[in-house]
């Protein structure tokens, strides 16, 4: 269960709900200000690629062509992005959807090398401003494999409600995984941005 639908049934937050709520505002005002996202040129490709195939993150997130990332370069419904702190790049991300008429972005990919320094939660936090302040989207969504625990523990401590799971639908290794769908919405975003500091 989403903290948010918690809190708007009962208005009482449980200790687990609370902690949630506490990480994301602390993220906001903390973290954030570490990234920057820079839109890609084509130059950012190869960069985007070595990152996708390296052994610590190719069992995690899908792998796309040299071509795949021209297209989407192109395209005005995707936003690829290069995650910077302090004009050094440690990441990417890629947006889809953007010209949805649903207004329902997905977060398609985020990797980031850098790992255990906050990084991840503070790139997914200046994400989330980016799509609802930015795009003024009413949904953000994702999928995660189902054995990647850690960042499915990044999107429920975020706000992120489990929607459902697509049994077996992802292909890794010689082995089929079920993908987990995750999901937040304009209100529920909104609704943390209003909880006070501590809460």
């Amino acid at each position: 269960m989403c903290f948010y639908a918690a809190y708007q049934r009962q208005n009482v937050p449980s200790q687990k709900d609370s902690k949630a709520r506490k990480t994301t505002i602390q993220t906001t005002t903390r973290f954030t200000a570490m990234i920057s996202l820079q839109p890609f040129s084509r130059d950012s490709i190869p960069f985007a690629i070595a990152l996708e195939n390296h052994p610590e993150n190719r069992r995690f997130v899908g792998q796309w062509a040299h071509a795949q990332y021209d297209n989407a370069v192109a395209d005005p419904d995707y936003g690829c992005f290069i995650v910077l702190t302090e004009g050094t790049p440690i990441g990417h991300c890629i947006l889809s959807g953007l010209k949805s008429p649903d207004k329902a972005i997905l977060l398609k990919r985020l990797v980031i090398q850098a790992k255990g320094q906050g990084y991840g939660r503070a790139t997914l936090a200046r994400l989330m401003e980016l799509v609802f302040d930015g795009y003024k989207a009413n949904r953000l969504w994702l999928d995660v494999r189902a054995f990647n625990i850690r960042a499915e523990a990044l999107y429920q401590s975020m706000g992120f409600c489990h929607e459902g799971t697509l049994r077996q639908g992802t292909h890794v290794d010689e082995a089929y995984y079920d993908l987990k769908l995750y999901g937040l919405l304009r209100e529920e975003y909104e609704q943390q941005q209003r909880l006070p500091a501590g809460h």
